[in-house]
């Protein structure tokens, strides 16, 4: 079982930040299908190697997001927890919470847009990210 899938099933997606209850923004979907220009790279793979490449993307995208979730979690816990003494969050600890969840996903949704938009152009004028 990998990293993501053990944290998974051992309750790392439970509690105030529970990501159901933000969705993560489009660009972390593990059904997207992956850019043209890897697509095209993987024509000329054999099945087994197509399935092993598509395996190892998906592996590193789970990674990537289970990454993003943690700093998230661990960025909006430093700026708004400050009271140990009950083992229940307060009122002014949820809401800061709940605004700190909703600005950062935001925020990355609105950087996950910009990013596609700018793949998009290069894609359209024929240069290719790296090149």
């Amino acid at each position: 079982m990998d990293d993501a899938a053990e944290l998974w099933q051992n309750g790392a997606h439970e509690g105030p930040l529970h990501p159901t209850a933000h969705p993560p923004p489009s660009r972390f979907s593990l059904t997207d299908s992956p850019p043209r220009y890897i697509i095209n790279a993987m024509d000329g793979l054999s099945g087994a190697e197509q399935r092993e490449l598509q395996n190892r993307m998906e592996r590193k995208q789970m990674k990537e997001f289970m990454n993003m979730y943690s700093n998230l979690v661990q960025r909006c816990f430093d700026d708004c927890i400050n009271d140990f003494s009950s083992k229940s969050l307060g009122s002014r600890e949820e809401s800061c919470i709940s605004r700190c969840v909703d600005k950062n996903l935001k925020g990355t949704e609105r950087l996950g847009n910009r990013f596609q938009e700018q793949n998009a152009a290069m894609a359209q004028s024929g240069g290719l990210p790296g090149r």
